[in-house]
């Protein structure tokens, strides 16, 4: 836009003008605004704002005859109000009509620029006329701002850009025929039915601005601008030298659900501005602009575009416009706000008359249904990919979705959180020994980021890896909303590309922590050997070398290809089934830019564990490990319950760990963990002694495991296991967190604890070939 100041004194627009649909009295804050009707003479709104140091008027004016219309018109009256001792003014022509204001001292200096605003607008245009000069000079201005090409002017039309393609006509006023043009938009502008006043400032100095409106002569009753709605959708590329442009404006018939969508669209952390950092890199969102109108508004995107060869293709292009158009709609769902809360955001007081005179305007006639105007501007060597442009982008809008996201819902009303799950099936798959932990990695990275007032988590096991939401109701906030923040919050933070230095170095402590908090490379020997080079089969949070040779690209990129791959999402929603069915929604709707194909786990061969005794020498004086026993076991996911009871019954307190250490008095300790999942799992019992003692206690603990895998329960032991089975079992279904895994599995595990169920465990058990890994320390 073009801002005109005359004097060295003023501001101008950010976005442009400013206006809304209501009439009457309204509020925005505490500054009061009332629209007055004046008999024969235009409207003026009346801006009750108390602080600034000076008040303000303002007078616009709207029409359909362009950018020319408006640069001449604002210099006329600009020249003319010079001449009559009012220089301090700041003009803002656009597209599609003018905004003047000046600060006022007092009610005076209103009363002075109303009268000689009429008086100028009053003025017929004089062959000799003073104001053809400062006409010329502003019109010579318009002209060094041409637009790249039609695609571009067409996007105007709607936000209200001054410009003039390249070899449009000149408006020439010093030949009568120009003189004639600019004396027909002068009279359309002396009209009460073209134009508006607004005062800013107390409320004696702004009923002052009304009374002086109202006693100036008599304003011809006149025609108001047309403001015709655009007919269809458009979209065309211009090819020119410079940066490539992508811009989207949108033609709404609600000014203050536009404003909703402006704020929604640039607000701190704009999901825009997210989406395209993770589907569409080196896009980037560059400006949300908002204009009001006599029918409806105007808001337009910019975004800036990748440079470097080779260009963007159509396909991105349509996936960006998707996305704003997207992004946009979704901000419709957002509470409108009001337009009187724009009109008094500026400081400046001038700004805010401005915007209260144009308001005065718009809103006024009926809207259509909503239009877009799409244009691109690409290297000349590249617009010819881009015609028949439109037709792509519909083609690409119109696609189905191929690879919708699965979802598992459920709703639990009356609880106190809404918890969303978002997953892949695929879990550590294909993590190496060298890269075990990346996906732990990218998802403890991802649980860190900021979101609005929800609880991030990963999830991390070896058959699934994901990212777990939840938060409660914010107060005013409906279930669809809550579902809604609560699905963006896990998305974006799945996304997102965390720019803290430290972010990977926190996450990589947090799992150093997790899997033991100094290095063991005694258990890393025993999980290579157990699952040959995929050790995260067994523990998905990786080893401590896998971890701390890992680098931000190959996390980021492992994260992509989590997102990229099947994923599947679970919802406990705390209202109904159609909050549980918004929140998959609203995910289904952010990762679909990825979901144009069916998507695969990938394939990786297993291969058997190497069984056998296996000796390892470290130098480190303060490592603690002694030996490991691993048993590699049937899938955890079909015997979880008797592994983890077997496990218990192994570590008791009289159990036959400790009765057989105890026999032979040897001072060590044993226990007994489950680890893995469906695809590999094992026993693996710890065994802590002195380098002296440790092969005579890894020997008494095979002896006692082997009698165990065979033996028989007795009734005693049976009960306690199914007693403490039970009590595991009721315990993990009272958290939320373990309600919605079964959920996303598909079920928590069915059956009870018995007696040949046990029996079935111990007999895949027997004769399965054991690992053992000693440990020994050098001076």
């Amino acid at each position: 836009m073009m801002a005109i100041v005359l004097g060295g004194c003023g501001g101008s627009h950010a976005n442009g003008p400013y206006g809304g649909a209501a009439s009457g009295s309204s509020r925005g804050g505490s500054a009061r605004i009332e629209r007055r009707e004046v008999d024969n003479h235009p409207p003026i709104n009346l801006v009750v704002r108390l602080g600034d140091p000076m008040a303000a008027v303002a007078f616009a004016s709207v029409h359909d005859s362009g950018s020319v219309a408006s640069v001449a018109l604002s210099a006329l009256i600009l020249a003319r109000l010079s001449a009559r001792g009012i220089s301090d003014v700041v003009s803002v022509p656009t597209e599609s009509g003018i905004e003047l204001a000046v600060l006022c001292a007092d009610a005076d200096a209103a009363r002075a620029f109303i009268e000689q605003v009429t008086a100028a607008l009053a003025t017929p245009v004089k062959e000799r006329d003073d104001a053809l000069r400062l006409i010329q000079e502003h019109l010579a201005a318009l002209r060094s701002r041409s637009f790249v090409g039609k695609a571009e002017a067409s996007l105007a039309e709607c936000s209200g850009e001054l410009g003039q393609l390249p070899g449009a006509a000149v408006l020439d006023v010093s030949t009568p025929a120009g003189r004639a043009e600019l004396e027909g938009y002068r009279r359309f502008a002396f009209a009460a039915r073209a134009s508006a006043f607004a005062a800013l400032g107390s409320s004696e100095f702004v009923n002052a601005a009304a009374n002086e409106l109202e006693r100036v002569a008599a304003w011809p009753k006149g025609d108001a601008a047309e403001d015709p709605w655009p007919a269809s959708d458009a979209a065309d590329a211009d090819g020119a030298d410079g940066a490539r442009r992508l811009s989207v404006a949108l033609r709404v018939a609600d000014a203050d659900a536009a404003l909703g969508q402006v704020h929604a669209l640039t607000a701190d952390r704009a999901a825009l501005a997210a989406r395209l950092r993770t589907f569409l890199p080196g896009f980037a969102l560059e400006r949300v602009a908002f204009q009001a109108r006599p029918r409806g508004a105007c808001v337009r995107v910019d975004l800036s575009l990748p440079e470097g060869d080779p260009g963007v293709t159509p396909k991105e292009a349509a996936l960006a416009v998707s996305l704003v158009s997207e992004e946009a709609h979704a901000a419709e769902a957002i509470e409108p706000r009001a337009i009187e809360e724009n009109i008094i955001e500026p400081s400046d007081p001038r700004q805010a008359a401005a915007r209260a005179a144009w308001r005065a305007l718009t809103g006024r006639q009926e809207a259509g249904p909503e239009r877009r105007v799409v244009a691109i501007s690409v290297h000349p060597a590249e617009r010819a990919a881009f015609n028949g442009f439109a037709n792509a982008l519909r083609e690409f809008e119109a696609r189905p979705a191929r690879s919708p996201l699965e979802t598992r819902l459920r709703a639990e009303p009356g609880q106190a959180e809404l918890w969303v799950l978002l997953g892949s099936p695929c879990g550590t798959l294909d993590e190496s020994n060298d890269n075990a932990g990346q996906s732990a990695l990218a998802l403890t990275m991802a649980a860190h980021e900021a979101s609005a007032e929800v609880a991030l988590e990963p999830w991390i096991t070896p058959d699934a890896v994901g990212l777990l939401a939840h938060a409660p109701r914010r107060s005013l906030e409906n279930a669809s909303e809550q579902a809604e923040r609560v699905a963006r919050a896990l998305a974006r933070a799945l996304s997102e590309r965390s720019g803290a230095g430290d972010a990977l170095a926190n996450a990589q402590g947090e799992l150093f922590l997790a899997t033991g908090g100094a290095p063991r490379p005694g258990y890393a020997r025993l999980l290579d050997a157990l699952a040959p080079d995929h050790s995260a089969w067994l523990e998905p949070r990786g080893t401590w070398a896998s971890l701390a040779q890992a680098n931000r690209d190959a996390v980021a990129a492992r994260s992509r290809e989590i997102l990229r791959g099947p994923l599947r999402v679970a919802v406990l929603a705390n209202e109904d089934d159609a909050q549980a069915a918004a929140a998959a929604h609203a995910l289904d709707r952010w990762f679909a830019p990825w979901r144009d194909d069916p998507r695969r786990c990938p394939t990786s061969a297993e291969r058997a564990a190497r069984s056998g005794e296996l000796s390892l020498a470290v130098p480190d004086a303060a490592n603690t490990e002694s030996a490991y026993l691993g048993l590699p076991l049937p899938s955890r996911l079909k015997y979880e319950r008797e592994a983890e009871a077997f496990a218990a019954l192994l570590n008791a307190a009289r159990g036959p760990l400790a009765l057989a250490l105890s026999a032979e008095h040897i001072n060590a300790s044993a226990r007994a963990s489950i680890i893995g999942g469906g695809r590999a799992a094992a026993l693996v019992i710890e065994i802590r002694a002195s380098d002296d003692d440790a092969r005579k206690a890894t020997l008494e603990v095979r002896r006692a495991l082997d009698r165990f895998v065979v033996s028989q329960l007795s009734n005693d032991d049976l009960a306690a296991a199914q007693r403490a089975a039970v009590q595991r079992g009721l315990g993990a279904s009272l958290d939320p967190r373990r309600r919605i895994v079964d959920l996303w599995r598909g079920g928590a595990a069915e059956g009870a604890l018995s007696r040949s169920s046990l029996r079935a465990f111990q007999a895949a058990l027997s004769g399965t070939a054991q690992v053992v890994v000693y440990v020994t320390h050098r001076d």
